[in-house]
């Protein structure tokens, strides 16, 4: 039997028939027999292909996006050892160790399993050069000296805290950690490594003396030496030492140091100071005179070296003054005593002794302060001196010899230069003045020549002010037309006095009828309108505009008002009380007198309905709550488990029932409200009540 070959040029599904026939020498000799088998037949096998992909990665290499055509297979990469890892679209050389390794694509045809392609490449993983410190420390003082970094294999580069570097200075960095890296290239791989260490620098202490002063008094006591922080050791002029003994070292300077070392650290340093052993101290005043005269000014003392006591005459209280203007005449000893600020045993004394001199008294006589502008008299000055010896000498003042009316009006001026004691040489001058006061430019103010005898009682005012009113010869402050009768003429006089000068003006006044003046009272209890308020008018049952030549004189509550017209415009609480209205006519006749009682009662007005439904059919979809006259207004509402669901501080706001973006639930809710009373400012009032919200 021969076997047929058949190739299928066209992929597809084909049946294949298989008849055979016996040849035998048996019964069975020529019986055929049929068998069918149908195959499929599928295009060539894919053949894909690797895009660009380098031989050769270094271990910390970047991740490379892997590409392949045509898409949609499985990469993977097979080791020397034969173990396969597959990949994602992405190879990560730093997850896999140095070595050789083949990257397989494997694609499978989407309409026949069967049919696969294998495309690979081969690529090495080339191993990071091994790095290392060579003598790096962990922590260093800041007192270490600066010192070459080194690592292996030598040849990279170095930085500390990113800053490149060659070298660590301890005393060139602050306290605290810092990073010290080194980054090496191997030449032929062309693999970078880096290695980094963190590096402490370590502060040095700051140790301090606590009891150790620039100087002591060689009769001065020994001390122990002090520092901090304690636990380290003293040296005097480079010697061991605990104590200071100044009466054994003698005078002169000594070199005393601390060096402390940091438990924690092991940093060290030291601190140094000179210390001298002297004497006493020799006192020197400074700022002292041997005299002074009474009034000098006060002398702030002071002596080397500074800070010891001053007492005056060896009394026990300190002083830092002397005021030869607080202190009598007489002789004085001053004493300074200086003892050492530490122990007190280096102390020295001394004392200084002055004396206070009376001052020249003087007496300014054959004259007087002031003078009327109109005085002819003749005025010669002279002073009066009197020495501290008690002799008395006159010394004329020919320059302030002077007639009052023939100098022009206002400060004359004097002075008597260097009059001195002959026994003590403090000396003084004399400066003073003379007031030449002009007769007085004087007025009556704003009085009218005639007054209805019904009228108002008026003021009397002058100028300049202080002077006296006299109406008729009486003495009087205020003009009451009531008190005199009609057709009377009136004489009214002011008289000012200014330095015994005078002056007096007078004027003549009437006494006129007055027939037609009518008064009235009003009690009044107004709500005003939030924004125009309430208008008071001044003359209610005549109406305005009667006569554009009226005057209307306002007070409230015995208080002027400085608003002249006929409306008094009323607002808040604070203006309610008694108002008063005088009007007057063209003449300054009183023609009405009005009182108004007024009282403010209104109250805010505020409203909260008691149930609304938010299910949008239009009816009572939202809580609207109602006020007038408030302000500082603020409404809130609150669920059943005390939770702001709402909360406004405008009246023309509303809730539309939703909490956080969703429906609130049906049920009681709880508002409260708080504002303030417009026509009471300042006064807060709070209410609250319960709603029922539906749904």
């Amino acid at each position: 039997m021969e076997n047929p070959v058949y190739v299928y040029q066209t992929p597809g599904t084909y049946t294949v028939t298989l008849t055979a026939t016996i040849v035998s020498n048996d019964a069975n000799n020529g019986f055929a027999t049929t068998r069918q088998l149908s195959i499929s037949v599928t295009q060539v096998p894919p053949t894909p292909t690797l895009g660009a992909f380098p031989a050769e990665f270094c271990a910390n290499a970047a991740p490379l996006s892997l590409s392949a055509s045509p898409s949609g297979g499985q990469f993977e990469v097979e080791d020397a050892s034969g173990t396969i890892t597959s990949l994602s679209t992405v190879l990560e050389p730093s997850l896999f160790s140095p070595g050789d390794y083949t990257l397989r694509y494997r694609y499978t045809d989407p309409n026949n399993s069967a049919c696969l392609g294998i495309a690979s490449e081969e690529f090495e993983i080339l191993p990071l050069p091994v790095l290392s410190f060579s003598q790096l420390n962990l922590a260093y003082c800041q007192s270490e000296a600066s010192f070459p970094l080194l690592a292996l294999p030598a040849g990279g580069t170095f930085e500390i805290d990113n800053v490149p570097s060659t070298t660590l200075n301890p005393g060139a960095l602050s306290p605290g950690a810092h990073e010290v890296r080194y980054s090496y290239t191997h030449p032929a791989t062309g693999c970078t490594n880096t290695i980094s260490q963190t590096v402490q620098i370590n502060a040095l202490p700051n140790p301090t003396f606590s009891n150790l002063r620039d100087q002591y008094c060689v009769s001065g006591a020994a001390f122990a030496l002090e520092a901090q922080p304690a636990g380290g050791t003293f040296t005097l002029n480079n010697q061991p030492a605990t104590q200071f003994d100044p009466s054994q070292l003698g005078l002169g300077q000594y070199e005393i140091s601390y060096t402390y070392t940091d438990p924690t650290t092991n940093c060290t340093n030291t601190v140094a100071k000179n210390v001298s052993v002297v004497n006493a101290p020799e006192i020197t005043f400074q700022n002292i005179e041997e005299r002074y005269c009474e009034g000098d000014s006060p002398v702030q003392l002071s002596a080397t070296p500074s800070g010891g006591i001053f007492t005056l005459n060896n009394e026990p209280t300190p002083i830092s003054v002397v005021d030869p203007f607080a202190l009598p005449p007489g002789n004085y000893r001053l004493f300074y005593t200086y003892s050492d600020p530490v122990d007190g045993s280096c102390q020295n004394q001394a004392s200084f002794d002055f004396i206070i001199y009376a001052a020249i008294e003087t007496r300014l006589i054959n004259a007087e302060p002031s003078y009327c502008a109109n005085d002819n008299q003749l005025v010669t000055p002279a002073l009066e001196v009197r020495y501290a010896d008690g002799s008395i000498e006159i010394l004329p003042l020919p320059e302030a010899h002077f007639v009052p009316s023939e100098v022009v009006s206002g400060v004359f001026n004097f002075i008597r230069n260097n009059i001195v004691d002959p026994v003590s040489q403090c000396f003084t001058s004399v400066a003073g003045s003379f007031f030449i006061t002009p007769v007085p430019e004087t007025t009556i103010v704003g009085l009218e020549a005639s007054y209805c005898q019904q009228g108002l009682v008026v003021p009397l005012v002058g100028q300049p002010a202080g002077g006296i009113f006299t109406i008729n010869g009486v003495e009087t402050s205020v003009l009451n037309p009531a008190s005199y009768a009609v057709g009377q003429v009136l004489n009214i006089s002011y008289l000012y006095t200014i330095q015994n000068c005078e002056s007096e003006v007078s004027q003549s006044v009437l006494i006129t009828p007055n027939d037609n003046f009518s008064s009235e009272q009003y009690t009044l209890d107004i709500c005003p309108e939030e924004f125009t308020g309430y208008l008071l008018r001044a003359v209610p049952d005549v109406g305005l505009g009667v006569n554009p030549d009226w005057t209307y004189d306002w007070t409230l509550n015995s208080q002027a008002i400085p608003e002249p017209g006929a409306l008094i415009r009323i607002q808040d609480k604070s203006q309610e009380g008694t108002y008063a209205v005088l009007v007057r006519d063209g003449s300054s006749c009183p023609v009405y007198y009005n009182t108004f009682f007024v009282t403010l009662s209104c109250a805010p007005q505020f409203q909260v309905p008691e149930a609304f439904s938010p299910n949008g059919d239009g009816l009572n979809d939202k809580l609207q709550f109602f006020g007038k006259d408030l302000a500082r207004l603020r409404f809130q509402v609150f669920n059943r488990w005390g939770e702001l669901v709402f909360e406004s501080r405008r009246a023309q706001d509303w809730w539309d029932g939703n909490y956080r973006g969703n429906a609130a639930p049906a049920g009681v809710y709880f508002w409260q409200v708080s504002y303030e009373n417009l026509l009471e400012p300042g006064q807060i009032e709070k209410k609250q009540g319960k709603l029922m919200l539906l749904r």
